[in-house]
């Protein structure tokens, strides 16, 4: 072959390569979990590991509990539609990951096998939990390789006879590493074993999602809307709770003390209760009017305007009549549009109280007099 026609069989080669592109070649899974090893290793603890050789092979169950090492950790892994796992690590390996995060170096001897405790394991979980999430990164959106995805820590058992009645008696995919541990320091061993069939469908397996273009027109009209609706406040001065038995025994007449009621805490709230803001009471143009002081359920601080209370004049009796041009500030009226309709005078701060009067039915407090509130003074522009 001459040279030129050598020239000519390269650039063919390396157009060929281009135009099947990285997505178009399968995926080593051995070479991904080393790459993903590596990476959670040198993040989570700077540990760093270096596959020195590995395996790929397929087999059932009785196979992979013969594979798994005699002493180390054997950790589950749950995955999608219940489908369960495994990821091993050797006594050396494991013993290198827990010497690194309690005393930050790893020593060159192999400590002697013993059995792997809960803490052992917990230690292990993160970087379990790492290296899965980096493996299956390169599989997400191709569903040949959904066996791969979607795979996390469960819990780990102390032997290989559990492990056997815990596991389906289906194929694995298992993946053997033989590692290098922080430049040849220590040598250490990883298996990882898959269930070899998906158990989503094929889209159901981390497939990408097309992005659903936005309807702006839509989003526009459902914000205008939602902005146009009508929301209800409630001004509440002041919430009394009283036994079931109490509430049972009211009758008209009689009265429910009241402690002071300050017109600078006056709550805000929402639909259902919730607290929307704390204001002061006052009056603004004519209107009764509520300033904002605080958002949420936040009581204003000391710096805020001083307190401002009502004054409630002495309740009459059951059976003294209340004069034509008197009237009470938290009366429990009967519903009538006369009652609804009274003006109210100022509260006091030595105690209050409600009274009851007329027959039953729906209660209402009568509206305030507006010149028993104080002027509220006009917001400045920003």
């Amino acid at each position: 072959m001459t040279e030129s026609e050598a020239q000519s069989v390269l650039r063919r080669m390396t157009a060929a390569g281009e135009e099947a592109g990285p997505s178009d070649r399968p995926v080593p899974p051995a070479r991904v979990l080393s790459a993903a090893l590596s990476r959670a290793a040198e993040a989570a603890m700077s540990l760093a590991v270096v596959a020195a050789s590995s395996t790929e092979r397929t087999g059932g169950l009785p196979d992979l509990l013969e594979t798994v090492p005699e002493n180390g950790l054997l950790a589950v892994l749950d995955g999608p539609a219940e489908a369960q796992g495994l990821l091993s690590f050797d006594n050396a390996l494991l013993s290198a990951v827990i010497e690194k995060q309690m005393t930050g170096v790893i020593g060159k001897t192999v400590p002697p096998p013993r059995p792997v405790t809960r803490t052992d394991a917990a230690l292990a979980a993160d970087l379990i939990d790492a290296v899965l999430r980096e493996f299956e990164g390169p599989f997400l959106g191709k569903p040949d390789a959904c066996w791969a995805a979607g795979f996390g820590y469960g819990s780990h058992v102390e032997g290989v006879r559990p492990l056997g009645l815990l596991l389906e008696d289906v194929d694995y995919r298992m993946i053997a590493l033989e590692l290098d541990l922080d430049q040849g320091r220590r040598q250490g061993r990883a298996l990882l074993a898959l269930p070899a069939e998906g158990r989503g469908g094929v889209h159901d397996c981390h497939t990408v999602t097309p992005e659903v273009p936005r309807d702006e027109a839509w989003h526009e009209g459902f914000g205008t809307a939602v902005r146009g609706a009508d929301v209800r406040l409630e001004a509440i001065m002041h919430r009394l709770k009283l036994p079931f038995a109490q509430i049972r025994r009211l009758k008209v007449g009689d009265e429910i003390p009241l402690p002071a009621v300050s017109i600078d805490r006056v709550r805000l709230a929402g639909i259902g209760g919730g607290p929307f803001g704390v204001g002061r009471l006052g009056q603004s143009r004519g209107n009764r009017a509520v300033r904002i002081s605080a958002f949420g359920d936040q009581i204003p601080g000391p710096d805020s305007a001083p307190n401002a209370v009502f004054t409630l004049p002495d309740l009459p009796g059951p059976g003294d009549e209340i004069p034509a041009n008197r009237t009470t500030a938290a009366t429990v009226f009967d519903g009538s549009a006369d009652d609804a309709n009274a003006p109210l005078t100022p509260m006091s701060s030595q105690g209050a109280g409600l009274a009851m009067s007329g027959a039953e039915g729906e209660m209402e407090i009568a509206p305030m007099a507006l010149d028993s509130l104080p002027d509220l003074p006009q917001s400045q522009p920003d």
